[in-house]
């Protein structure tokens, strides 16, 4: 059922960091973007013929703000990163209509992961991989809705099957983050203990 894999991940998402992640100003941000979204992915409307979702309008709006105050060539570097994984989000589209290709694998884990492994190759930085996805992920929505727009196969813009994609990508992203982030704090406590012992206190 398509919608499935966004609404698990999401309200997963949204218990975990409501009730297990310490009180903070970002944890009340994430929570309530992460709701707006749930109630966004409900929200459908059509502008000239064109269905369109609310969260993938929502999405890209926080994706914006995301980089907002990137300039100069960090900038251009975002621009760059975020089209080479909407073309890549696109042209997966495009190569799974128009070739005779059978996907023995589910096409959601087939594109979630390549979509991550781009974000993750492209944003070295974890704290700019969410802004690559998001924006990644609207912009070759975009890309699939007007190149499918005057053909055969019209198609909703951010239809919860591309919902589908997005949760999978973002929630493998988030995955090995954290799994960086583990690997991180286990060498600082390592490396602290070494200090530790090569410098005994003195009796």
């Amino acid at each position: 059922m398509s919608g499935g894999y966004f609404f698990w991940f999401a309200w997963t998402s949204w218990i975990v960091i409501t009730f297990f992640v310490p009180k903070s100003k970002v944890r009340t941000k994430l929570a309530v973007v992460l709701l707006l979204l749930i109630i966004m992915s409900g929200i459908q409307f059509t502008i000239g013929g064109q269905a369109i979702n609310a969260s993938v309008i929502f999405l890209q709006m926080i994706g914006y703000f995301l980089v907002r105050r990137s300039k100069g060539t960090t900038l251009l570097y975002v621009c760059m990163g975020t089209w080479v994984i909407a073309a890549a989000y696109a042209g997966f589209h495009f190569i799974e209509v128009f070739d005779p290709v059978v996907l023995i694998v589910d096409r959601i884990w087939l594109l979630g992961p390549i979509i991550a492994v781009l974000v993750l190759l492209l944003a070295v930085d974890r704290r700019k991989r969410f802004s690559f996805v998001i924006l990644g992920f609207t912009h070759g929505e975009w890309l699939v809705t007007f190149g499918f727009r005057h053909s055969y196969h019209p198609v909703e813009l951010g239809s919860f099957a591309s919902l589908d994609v997005f949760m999978v990508s973002s929630f493998l992203i988030a995955c090995w983050s954290a799994l960086e982030w583990l690997a991180t704090w286990i060498a600082s406590i390592t490396d602290r203990r070494k200090q530790t012992s090569s410098h005994p206190s003195a009796s």
